[in-house]
C-alpha cells in the first residue's frame, strides 16, 4: 500500500483496488498462470466454467450426479444445479485433516466435487478416478499453484482468479488427465457490462485511498453492482480482454509468494492474544495460504471481535455464511466462529504490524470472551 496515502484512507481487506503501474510491473515476470497450466481453458467466472464443464460431462461422459462438500458456498451450488445434474452431499469441511469422501460406491455416471479450503491441503489430498470410481473436479481457488494443485490426477480443475489476480475478472479450466476441454465460451454482453463496474469500482478504490476527492459509497456501489452482475444472464461467459492480457503477463508464483510472506510475517508478529485464534499457522510444504483465519470462542465473540476490526477500517470476510439446517456440526460451528483476513500482495509488513495491533485491541476488547 502506498505509504504516502493519507492515513484517514487507511483501509485492510474489502475489494482489491486497482494498482499503480509500477505495482503492476513488480508482479510481473515468469511463472504466470498458463505457463503453469498450457493446455487450459479461461473464463469469466469460476461458476461459468463450472456450468461449461458440467454442461460438457453430461454431453460427454454422461454424468447423472454430482456429490458436493457440505460446506460451500451457496452460489457455486447454484451454478452446479443450474446444469440439472442430481445433486447429493458428502461431509467435508476446513478442519477435517483428511478430506471428506462420500459413503458407498461411485459409478462412472457420477461425478466428484472436491475443494481445496484456504490452501491447507496439499499432496495428500491427491485422489484420481481409479481410486473413486468415478470422474473428479477440483476448486483450487484458495491456491492455484499449491502442490495439490500442480500434481492433480483429478478429471479436471478449475480456479477463480479474481480473487487472486487483481483483475476484475478471469477463472481457468484445465484437465490434469490431459482430456480433451470444451472451447472457449464469447464474451458476453452482460458480464463485460459486469466487468465494466468491477474495473470502475477499482479505480475509483484506488484513487480514494490515495486521498482523492472519492466518496466511499462511490466505488463501493459500483463494485457490488459489478459482482451481483458478474457472469451474465445465462451465467457462463468468456474473459474480457483485459484480463486476459494481464494473466498472460502477471505472475502467479510473485503472487502466491507474497501471500505466503505476508503470511509468515503476520505469525511473527502476532501477540499472544492474537495467536491463540490463529487456525491453522502452520502449512504442509509448498502450500500457499489463501487468507490468515482466525476462529473464536463462539459466534458472539466473533462478531465482537469483528464490530471492532471494522471501526478501525479492516474488513474480514466470512467463509461462509452456510444454511443452519446444514448436516455438517463441525462445519457450521467453524463457520459461526471463523474469519478470513486477506494477506495478499497489497501489504506490507507495516500494514501487518497495523493489523496486529488493531486485532490485539480488538481482542482485549471484546465483551464476549468465554
Amino acid at each position: 500500500m502506498n505509504k504516502n496515502t493519507n492515513q484517514i484512507r487507511w483501509e485492510y481487506g474489502s475489494e482489491l483496488h486497482w494498482q499503480s503501474t509500477l505495482e503492476l510491473q513488480s508482479l510481473g515476470g515468469a511463472g504466470t498462470i498458463q505457463e503453469i497450466f498450457p493446455h487450459s481453458r479461461l473464463h469469466g467466472t469460476g461458476c461459468s466454467a463450472i456450468r461449461t464443464i458440467l454442461n460438457y460431462g453430461q454431453d460427454t461422459r454422461s454424468w447423472q450426479k454430482i456429490w458436493v462438500p457440505t460446506y460451500l458456498i451457496t452460489d457455486v451450488i447454484a451454478a452446479i444445479a443450474d446444469s440439472g445434474l442430481a445433486i447429493e452431499y458428502y461431509q467435508d469441511n476446513p478442519l477435517l485433516n483428511s478430506p471428506g469422501l462420500p459413503e458407498g460406491t461411485l459409478s462412472s455416471s457420477d461425478v466428484l466435487f472436491r475443494l481445496n479450503y484456504f490452501g491447507w491441503r496439499g499432496t495428500e489430498a491427491i485422489l484420481s478416478p481409479a481410486d473413486t470410481g468415478c470422474d473428479i473436479i477440483e476448486d483450487h481457488c484458495h491456491d492455484p499453484i499449491g502442490p495439490w494443485a500442480q500434481n492433480s490426477q483429478a478429471t479436471y480443475c478449475l480456479t477463480t482468479l479474481r480473487k487472486v489476480y487483481p483483475l476484475p475478472d478471469g477463472a481457468i479450466l484445465w484437465s490434469p488427465m490431459g482430456e480433451e476441454l470444451p472451447k472457449e465460451p464469447e464474451l458476453t454482453v452482460s458480464h463485460l457490462s459486469a466487468v465494466q463496474n468491477k474495473l470502475s469500482g477499482m479505480f475509483l478504490k484506488q484513487i480514494y485511498l490515495n486521498g482523492g476527492p472519492i466518496n466511499k459509497a462511490e466505488f463501493r456501489e459500483k463494485a457490488i453492482a459489478g459482482e451481483e452482475e458478474i457472469g451474465g444472464a445465462c451465467g457462463i461467459s468468456g474473459i474480457s480482454e483485459l484480463s486476459r492480457y494481464f494473466l498472460s503477463v502477471l505472475s502467479v508464483t510473485q503472487l502466491s509468494q507474497r501471500r505466503l510472506d505476508n503470511f509468515q510475517t503476520f505469525n511473527e508478529l502476532a501477540t499472544n492474544s492474537v495467536k491463540a485464534y490463529i487456525e491453522q499457522g502452520q502449512l504442509k510444504q509448498g502450500c500457499y495460504p489463501f487468507s490468515i483465519v482466525l476462529r473464536f470462542n463462539n459466534r458472539t465473540q466473533r462478531d465482537d471481535v469483528r464490530s471492532g476490526l471494522i471501526q478501525d477500517h479492516v474488513y474480514p470476510a466470512i467463509f461462509w455464511d452456510l444454511p443452519t439446517d446444514l448436516n455438517d456440526d463441525q462445519g457450521l460451528e467453524f463457520s459461526s466462529t471463523m474469519l478470513s483476513i486477506p494477506c495478499d500482495f497489497r501489504y506490507t509488513t507495516e500494514d501487518i504490524q497495523r493489523l496486529v495491533d488493531i486485532l490485539d485491541h480488538a481482542i482485549s476488547g471484546c465483551s464476549a470472551l468465554a
